[in-house]
């Protein structure tokens, strides 16, 4: 019978992680090269019937030169994942997922899976982009987007033409009733979460305005600017 260790490893980005597994009352004995890993980004829950077409195999991906950072150990049992990266996108390279061992012997095959939850700092996928706006009390609204887990936030700074920083620009969430200089949408549920709207534009609100996406694990920042014209 394979077991798994531990059936969830956390870990954060750029660090280390070992997958390992035993196997337990096997007869005959199961021999090193009877032992196969597979890989697949993808998790469900529960434990689903192991079929290999679903996943890639570790030896193959071994031969990728990303993935020299896959090695063996304790005779195929461990499995370290070296320098983890992860994917806040459907497309990029991702350490995280579902890795399955299975183990053969004359008298059949047994297999067991550990879930590699990778953790990271945001990074911001739809930053601002800068905006002209009316000095006539019309509104300016820069969109900020990130993907992160663990879950982020989201502030903002502003830099004055004159270059002073406002460290935290002190905003109003959407929902509150009246309007005040800077509104900030913090209902995670909507797309346009972390979204900010200068209010009531006058020539002092021009400059660079800052999205900050932070979490535990680390930040990331995009800005734009905000231009200023008379009537």
């Amino acid at each position: 019978m394979v077991v798994a260790l531990t059936q969830r490893v956390v870990a954060n980005v750029s660090e280390s992680a070992v997958l390992s597994f035993r196997i337990d009352n096997a007869i005959p004995t199961v021999v090193t090269s009877d032992i196969r890993w597979y890989y697949t980004a993808s998790t469900v829950s529960g434990d689903p019937d192991f079929n290999s077409s679903d996943f890639l195999e570790i030896t193959a991906l071994m031969n990728r030169t990303s993935m020299s950072r896959l090695t063996y150990s304790n005779d195929r049992l461990n499995l370290t994942v070296s320098n983890i990266v992860q994917a806040l996108n459907r497309t990029a390279e991702t350490d995280a997922g579902r890795y399955f061992l299975r183990a053969t012997n004359p008298a059949g095959e047994n297999s067991n899976y550990i879930d590699l939850v990778v953790r990271g700092p945001p990074q911001i996928v739809g930053g601002p982009c800068n905006q002209f706006a009316i000095n006539n009390g019309s509104s300016a609204v820069f969109g900020c987007t990130a993907n992160a887990d663990p879950q982020h936030e989201i502030s903002w700074s502003f830099i004055n033409f004159s270059g002073i920083e406002t460290d935290k620009i002190a905003a109003t969430n959407f929902a509150v009733t009246g309007i005040s200089k800077y509104s900030l949408n913090r209902n995670r549920s909507q797309p346009t979460f972390g979204e900010l709207i200068v209010n009531d534009v006058m020539f002092e609100d021009r400059g660079t305005y800052i999205c900050t996406a932070i979490n535990e694990i680390g930040e990331e920042k995009a800005q734009a600017n905000l231009t200023v014209h008379s009537e």
